[in-house]
């Protein structure tokens, strides 16, 4: 039977502009199921869904926007065929798509994040000029991150000269089981408040614990940025943001004070000789290096 598709075509198929912005989706999430975003309409795809996405607590589920890009192309290889000496070809299979982008004003501690990622089963969700989003989509009302080949992600520090600025250069491939005909554009229009452009990725906290009592310690809250003699402060935090235990206890906190940018002084009832621990939750921020021993003696 024929399987040939008709050729026909909506005179509003949308069509994607130049790639600005990339987003890393962890392909598999941790029970081994493949990420996925409800493209249905039933779930809206507004502004507090993709914030939700960046900010889930749990690491494989989680959105991460990679910088605004510049210069991204993407071209696709030739296909590869066998020819044969009356010049007739055998379709093998289809050349790889890569990409390349350049991440202008980027440190070497961003290049590290990115090269964190090296050998991870990754899909990237693709951002155009308008804000629109592209993706994978296999399954009727599923989009699935673009499959990434993990061996091939490369990212590279590119100094600054006298005419430029310094950048990093970012390249992969797509996957060899992704086909172009599966792509969709989700237009900006359809994802009410949702600029994909203006997100952000979280910032990792990094905490160091002082003058520890039975009552009282203070902790210093820094990212991994800025100069290493004067790092990056995670400034603005409150008592509503922290949580303390002993065990698995809840220590209510009494005060938490900001003395200067980001050193906090907490104060709590007394505790005996033990350990604590201290969380925090904040839209932005990824908390999970501060969850360390504080040992009251």
């Amino acid at each position: 039977s024929l399987t040939m598709s008709n050729t026909g075509k909506s005179l509003c198929d949308p069509i994607a502009k130049a790639i600005k912005k990339v987003f890393i989706f962890p392909y598999f999430k941790a029970d081994g199921t493949i990420n996925s975003i409800d493209i249905t309409g039933a779930t809206p795809l507004n502004d507090a869904f993709f914030l939700a996405l960046i900010n889930n607590t749990t690491p494989s589920n989680r959105l991460y926007p990679l910088p605004r890009a510049s210069s991204v192309t993407s071209p696709r290889a030739e296909s590869i065929f066998e020819t044969y000496g009356d010049d007739t070809k055998d379709f093998i299979r289809e050349g790889v798509r890569s990409v390349v982008m350049t991440l202008s004003k980027q440190s070497a501690i961003y290049l590290g994040k990115i090269k964190d990622w090296k050998c991870q089963d990754i899909g990237v969700i693709l951002v155009d000029a308008e804000g629109n989003m592209i993706l994978s989509s296999t399954a009727a009302g599923l989009g699935y991150g673009i499959r990434i080949d993990k061996g091939s992600l490369d990212a590279t520090l590119v100094f600054a000269e006298d005419n430029v600025s310094q950048k990093i250069e970012v390249k992969f491939n797509f996957h060899p089981d992704e086909r172009d005909e599966n792509l969709r554009v989700v237009l900006a229009s359809n994802m009410p408040g949702a600029n994909l452009l203006l997100r952000n990725g979280l910032i990792d906290v990094n905490a160091v614990y002082t003058t520890i009592t039975a009552t009282a310690f203070t902790a210093t809250m820094t990212s991994d940025f800025g100069d290493p003699t004067h790092p990056a402060k995670i400034e603005g935090l409150v008592k509503a943001d922290f949580v303390l235990k002993k065990g698995s206890a809840v220590i209510v906190i009494t005060t938490v004070t900001e003395t200067a940018p980001g050193v906090y002084a907490f104060v709590y009832p007394t505790q005996t000789t033990g350990t604590l621990t201290l969380t925090a939750t904040k839209a932005g921020f990824d908390f999970s290096r501060i969850n360390t021993a504080i040992a009251v003696s």
